[in-house]
């Protein structure tokens, strides 16, 4: 069997088809990919490219507009780990590292000191941080005092420009104020980044 190199050009059998191949070989892991139109470039084999969690490092109590504090990537001692480069955060907005299709989830871990019904937002900005939409919202209802609870906010966001496609978490309650939890070497409420593809 030959080997064909990255600067030689494959053809079919007949000699029907060319295809271009890269100058250059591509990293341990990546594969061929072509465009459909004769053209091949390197792809990691694995789609998932960036995989990141955060997580609140202390509980906060009453609305937060954003959230702007005690955020840190989640610690490596409660077995979590990332892909890639990750997500960077500076008072409390999230950007992400390269362009692509992101999905972003929200775990909150709610406690009130009464009945409340609370909302968790998603926000995404495109215009560099302001004018930010909704792009998912949880709602969560306790009863009682001193009574938990546990809601999820997601999104699929396509990020076409990191400079202004910016992400940052809101909560609000009703009636009373409600606490959101952080854990001690666990993950109590946090947020997952992961991209899914390029845009």
């Amino acid at each position: 069997m030959s080997t064909i190199k990255t600067n030689q050009l494959a053809h079919t059998a007949n000699g029907a088809s060319v295809y271009t191949l890269p100058q250059t070989d591509g990293s341990a892991g990546q594969v061929l990919k072509t465009d459909g139109s004769g053209n091949l470039s390197w792809v990691s084999e694995n789609p998932i490219t960036m995989v990141d969690r955060w997580r609140l490092t202390t509980s906060v109590t009453g609305n937060q507009n954003p959230i702007t504090s005690y955020l840190a990537r989640s610690q490596t001692t409660s077995g979590t780990g990332f892909i890639g480069t990750g997500m960077s955060e500076s008072s409390g907005i999230f950007t992400f590292p390269s362009t692509g299709i992101y999905q972003v989830e929200a775990h909150w871990s709610l406690r009130n000191s009464n009945y409340s019904v609370t909302w968790m937002d998603l926000d995404i900005s495109f215009h560099n941080g302001s004018n930010y939409a909704i792009a998912g919202r949880a709602v969560s209802s306790i009863s009682d005092p001193g009574y938990y609870s546990q809601a999820v906010t997601s999104a699929i966001v396509d990020v076409q420009d990191t400079s202004v496609n910016k992400v940052r978490f809101v909560t609000a309650y009703s009636q009373t104020s409600h606490t959101q939890l952080r854990g001690s070497g666990s993950d109590y409420t946090y947020f997952n980044f992961i991209r899914l593809g390029d845009t």
